[in-house]
């Protein structure tokens, strides 16, 4: 009965963090393609992998998302989701936020922050920039999950978005 439980919360928590990322994407996605003619630099290249998946054969690390969304006046805010298989000793987050300079993505957050959660299975973050008005930002998240001696880690990027 306590498993179903838990699996019901689990369940219900992704459902929710992944309904909210992909609510943000496609508000920021259709706001961003009225805007695009004002950009300060070319688009980034697609990528050919610009979404990552985790190794299959993590036994605690599950599953982890990033997105970004665009609050106006040069105001972003990223958001990060790290899911486990179970409660474990720390699950965490760490999202770095990027710019697209015409050539090169390259780092805004020199140090980020990592957000832990301790004895669970879901961790989430978001934090909030200013940023140049004009330019593609994405977010590289790095996600983890610690059982005892076991830690798994991947990473995940978001897709590109043009702030204006």
């Amino acid at each position: 009965m306590k498993r179903s439980a838990h699996c019901r919360r689990t369940t219900m928590i992704r459902f929710l963090a992944i309904s909210m990322s992909l609510l943000l994407f496609v508000s920021v996605h259709t706001a961003i393609a009225a805007k695009t003619e004002t950009a300060h630099t070319p688009p980034p290249p697609v990528e050919v992998k610009p979404f990552s998946t985790f190794d299959p054969s993590f036994r605690y690390l599950d599953d982890g998302t990033a997105s970004l969304s665009n609050n106006g006046s040069g105001k972003i805010t990223v958001t990060g989701n790290t899911f486990a298989t179970q409660n474990v000793d720390t699950v965490g987050v760490k999202m770095i936020l990027q710019k697209w300079t015409g050539t090169a993505w390259i780092d805004l957050t020199a140090n980020p922050g990592n957000h832990v959660g301790y004895d669970t299975d879901f961790v989430s973050a978001s934090e909030t920039y200013t940023v140049d008005k004009g330019y593609y930002y994405r977010v590289k998240s790095v996600h983890w999950a610690k059982e005892g001696n076991v830690t798994e880690q991947g990473e995940k990027t978001s897709g590109s978005y043009l702030i204006n």
